[in-house]
């Protein structure tokens, strides 16, 4: 590589001349700032800019991510954790969104030693369950709070079974 003399600037640049310097030259693609914000992003913006979701990282199985129907199935964990986060008025981090995710799996029992397919299935089939649990008791609390003349039929049998009677 030659080195690039001029006497106005201060900066010395290699350019290589040959093919052979070209391969060898060290490449980078990324500039080292952009890599150190996206090893901190966000949960909310992570899947935007990575193309998979956060989880993949987490769970290290980026080369599984399109097999099956894993993709979808990440996706769709993904977005009930960042809910939760939301919900439950957590911060935005990779670490709340980790801690989240290592609660989640421990609360559906899934071993480390499981295949990958495995967790995501049954850390699926738990979450919608958890979702299913959540509908139900923010119906339960809406019908709670509405007024007994504003509801229906369907609605006062289940006030009824609630336990709730104003009349």
């Amino acid at each position: 590589m030659e080195i690039l003399k001029n006497d106005s600037t201060i900066a010395k640049i290699a350019v290589p001349q040959t093919k052979e310097e070209i391969k060898q030259a060290p490449r980078n693609d990324t500039p080292p700032e952009i890599v150190s914000e996206q090893e901190n992003l966000p949960p909310s913006v992570y899947a935007e800019i990575k193309h998979h979701p956060l989880m993949v990282d987490l769970l290290d199985y980026k080369d599984q991510l399109n097999h099956f129907e894993v993709k979808a199935q990440s996706e769709e964990i993904d977005n009930f954790l960042r809910e939760e986060m939301t919900r439950n008025g957590l911060q935005d981090t990779k670490e709340t969104y980790d801690d989240l995710l290592t609660d989640y799996l421990k609360k559906a029992r899934i071993d480390q030693k499981m295949d990958i397919y495995t967790k995501i299935e049954r850390l699926l089939e738990f979450i919608r369950i958890q979702r299913k649990l959540i509908e139900a008791v923010k119906e339960k609390e809406d019908l709670l709070k509405a007024d007994i003349a504003d509801l229906n039929s369907a609605q006062l049998k289940r006030l009824i079974e609630y336990g709730k009677t104003n009349a």
